[in-house]
């Protein structure tokens, strides 16, 4: 008898905390959706394999932008098999910030869309290119 009841409550509650978020759903559509999450779980993943310091400015920003920007957290998940130097400028650009704190000059904005995330060579010195690129220098071009 106890166990029927614990059980019969434990669905009842499972049951209401689905509404309630299904209820959230209509309410808020478009705050939250599973596809967007599991994509940047993904981004974080590749990009906490790459050691960088925890917390500082230029983690935060990276942090921020693959969440926040989805254009660039796809192509950032495209180019996972790119060597890290090869991430850290690209996110360095898109940051304006390098990875030792340094301001420097941000070449990639916000949801600018220069291509496929998923194509080969979007962007001059892309990733993909294997151009020569200078994405990593500071505005002094250190």
């Amino acid at each position: 008898m106890r166990q029927s009841f614990e059980t019969t409550l434990t669905d009842t509650m499972a049951g209401f905390r689905e509404f309630q978020r299904q209820s959230f759903s209509q309410l808020r559509p478009g705050a939250f959706y599973q596809d967007d999450f599991d994509e940047f779980t993904m981004a974080r993943q590749i990009f906490e394999a790459m050691e960088v310091t925890k917390f500082f400015d230029f983690w935060c920003k990276c942090m921020h932008q693959l969440q926040e920007d989805r254009f660039w957290r796809k192509y950032f998940i495209d180019k996972a098999e790119s060597s890290n130097e090869n991430k850290l400028q690209f996110l360095e650009a898109l940051n304006g910030c390098t990875r030792h704190g340094e301001t420097c000059e941000k070449r990639l904005g916000s949801r600018q869309h220069y291509g496929s995330p998923s194509s080969s060579g979007v962007l001059s010195g892309s990733l993909s290119s294997g151009g020569n690129n200078t994405w990593g220098q500071t505005l002094h071009g250190q």
